[in-house]
């Protein structure tokens, strides 16, 4: 039988990076070798399903295919059939380059333009599966999960919309508009800040 999230306090996999488990440790955080997902937790009887991944471990994972199916996509399947929300938080050098292709400074892979990454996030998105994107550096994700968690116990109403404010999460509406061709970073920032939503 698959181990998964059971209990309260927070769950950490024991496999991800050291710093990021003795932070949350820290904070109370119990670490366990987990089947599905890198963290859980639970607030309100909700169970939150968390799959963490770095830029160069999502280009791994989103290229790497098992049957025809991707690995990212099949880990995701699995979180959201176990979990009440499933959240996929990717790291911010997964994002798209001048030239329009995925800049991820850790990966030497293949050539992969933004708007193939852009439709995932977006498909992944629709099948329920919250999409935030992380700052990488130091203790980030752990820093993320835990902002993640709090915006949840504070601020979650069913049906809401999942789009917590912090330093530690990078505004995903904002990678949005940065796909499209022309549309820099920058100048989503103006979009976003002049008409408030990326419709």
């Amino acid at each position: 039988m698959e181990k998964i999230y059971h209990s309260k306090p927070g769950l950490v996999d024991i496999r991800e990076e050291s710093r990021n488990r003795l932070f949350l440790a820290q904070k109370g955080w119990v670490e366990e070798q987990l089947d599905i997902g890198d963290y859980w937790f639970e607030f309100r009887g909700i169970k939150v399903g968390i799959e963490a991944k770095s830029g160069s471990d999502f280009i791994s994972s989103w290229l790497d295919k098992q049957r025809g199916i991707r690995r990212l996509t099949e880990q995701l399947r699995r979180l959201k059939d176990n979990s009440d929300i499933a959240v996929l938080m990717y790291g911010q050098q997964l994002q798209p380059s001048d030239n329009g292709y995925v800049a991820t400074s850790s990966y030497s892979g293949a050539q992969i333009p933004w708007v193939r990454i852009a439709h995932t996030l977006v498909s992944y998105q629709s099948q329920g599966v919250v999409c935030l994107p992380y700052n990488e550096y130091g203790v980030g994700r752990a820093h993320a999960v835990l902002a993640f968690q709090g915006w949840c116990e504070k601020t979650y109403r069913p049906g809401s919309y999942l789009a917590p404010a912090s330093k530690y999460l990078i505004n995903p509406r904002l990678y949005m508009l940065a796909a499209i061709p022309g549309v820099s970073e920058k100048l989503a920032n103006a979009l976003l800040a002049r008409f408030g939503n990326i419709r």
